[in-house]
């Protein structure tokens, strides 16, 4: 069937389906009918329907020349039911015309998918980069906001430091002077009775 599209919509006009081996089917007792009928796949049969029906059997060990005339008077059949026409180069340069522009037309539309595909994936990959870049941006904003804490949390452990030490440092001067202070007075108390044993003395 594939090799009839090679010449055009209308070959299927001026064609006539040979088959041999004609011999073999009377040996088994089998008709070309039943044989196509059973034996043969939809594709087969199709191309006869698309032929017109039109096919013939060839006995391969028959001598005489009856089923090469049979064939000859099927083909006269079939010019004149075709008017009197037979399939001509012009009909096969337009089925070659054809067939180029319906490959011109499948390589058009082959290369527009092909577009659309890469257009796709240039598309995808530049959302995934896209994505990639927003989810760094998030990683980088994450990991400055832990830094900041890190830094906040680390001054203000320093600034608690320092004014413990400070705290520290004015209890150590408070402490000093309130020593200073009372060994002032007792100092002073001690003179003071010291004085006083003088002056009984004198």
């Amino acid at each position: 069937e594939n090799t009839m599209d090679g010449f055009g919509k209308n070959a299927q006009m001026f064609t006539i389906i040979l088959l041999t081996h004609g011999d073999d089917l009377e040996a088994d007792n089998i008709s070309i009918e039943d044989f196509i009928g059973k034996k043969c796949d939809d594709s087969f049969k199709k191309l006869i329907s698309d032929c017109g029906n039109r096919y013939h059997v060839f006995n391969n060990r028959e001598k005489d020349h009856t089923q090469v005339k049979e064939l000859l008077q099927k083909i006269d059949n079939m010019v004149k039911e075709n008017g009197g026409g037979c399939y001509t180069n012009k009909m096969l340069q337009e089925a070659e015309a054809s067939i180029r522009k319906e490959m011109e037309r499948i390589m058009k539309e082959k290369e527009e998918e092909m577009k659309r595909e890469r257009e796709q994936l240039e598309s995808k990959h530049k959302q995934e980069v896209e994505q990639m870049k927003e989810e760094l941006e998030k990683q980088k904003n994450k990991t400055e906001i832990e830094r900041r804490q890190r830094e906040q949390q680390l001054k203000e452990k320093e600034e608690k430091i320092k004014e413990q030490q400070e705290l520290r440092k004015r209890r150590n001067t408070e402490k000093q002077t309130i020593e200073r202070e009372r060994q002032k007075r007792n100092s002073s108390v001690c003179n003071g009775k010291k004085n006083v044993r003088i002056w009984k003395k004198k």
